[in-house]
């Protein structure tokens, strides 16, 4: 895709000295919208305008599929810029809307291939069956609840009867959220683009060391040490062991053996949130800590 309108658009209006407007980022959504045809799941985009605690699993943005709608909180992105400028603020916006895009793009995979829970070929659609699977059962009214969601609910040692039961539930979500493949897939593509976009269009050091800064972030995300070794649960297991989907942990295992057994994939095993040789890991580790130090992040 050629970004260059989207990047122009965002440059003129920062060299304004003034923040995207609504206006500004529905035409991107538009461009995005045509280019991808994900307007069978999501045809819209609105906003909310509220700060919200930051704790709150929907920060800066959501992807609705029953309202077939991307909010973005713009609030929340102002008061969480990747640099304190307005050009560095409308660089946030076009992320967002970018990751928001990415939830878009994988609802449409998801729902264009049948049934959730069917083992794939394809590791992205297994993963994503995987995290919107999950997500429903977070988002169901109790009334709505089949006798299988109910006993799948209880195996978590959760009562639905209990006045309880919905602040556990949420915690519950908001403990695996870390973990979800689809929110690592999809903050990383929207950070991968936006570094594309920023090294063809901007050239400026700074701006590009930041958002290499967050994408390293964003790529480590989930991997635990325990003494000198990589915790045994990458963050795809470990979301999956989470779920008790036993079944998708053998297909998705079955899958890294046959796609992505050479090391020369271990970005794309992270991207995946999969198993990643150790020193691998370090040295990601290594020249993620050389850009904090050089941007003088704390």
């Amino acid at each position: 895709m050629d970004y260059k309108v989207i990047y122009k658009r965002v440059y003129d209006v920062s060299k304004e000295g003034r923040l995207l407007s609504k206006n500004d980022l529905k035409a991107i959504f538009c461009i995005l919208r045509d280019q991808y045809d994900f307007d069978i799941v999501c045809n819209n985009l609105v906003f909310s305008d509220e700060l919200k605690n930051p704790s709150c699993i929907k920060f800066n943005g959501s992807c609705s599929f029953a309202a077939k709608h991307i909010e973005l909180n713009l609030a929340n992105i102002r008061n969480n810029a990747m640099i304190d400028t307005i050009y560095g603020t409308n660089l946030t916006m076009l992320r967002t809307l970018l990751h928001e895009v990415e939830h878009a793009r994988q609802l449409k995979e998801v729902f264009s291939n049948g049934k959730f829970m069917n083992n794939s070929n394809d590791i992205d659609l297994l993963l994503n069956a995987c995290s919107y699977n999950y997500l429903k059962y977070f988002f169901k009214k109790k009334s709505e609840l089949t006798d299988k969601d109910i006993a799948y609910i209880k195996s978590f040692g959760f009562d639905i009867n209990s006045k309880d039961y919905a602040t556990l539930l949420r915690r519950f979500q908001k403990s695996l959220y870390t973990y979800a493949p689809n929110e690592r897939m999809a903050h990383i593509n929207s950070l991968s683009t936006l570094s594309t976009i920023v090294k063809h269009y901007d050239k400026r050091d700074d701006i590009i060391d930041t958002i290499q800064y967050e994408l390293n972030n964003a790529l480590l995300r989930g991997y635990k040490r325990i003494g000198k070794e990589i915790c045994i649960y990458s963050p795809s297991y470990r979301f999956l062991r989470g779920m008790k989907f036993d079944k998708q942990i053998d297909n998705l295992k079955q899958l890294e053996d046959k796609y992505l057994s050479d090391e020369s994939f271990n970005t794309l095993r992270m991207y995946y949130g999969v198993h990643v040789d150790d020193k691998f890991i370090s040295e990601k580790q290594i020249k993620t800590r050389e850009l904090k130090n050089k941007l003088g992040r704390e």
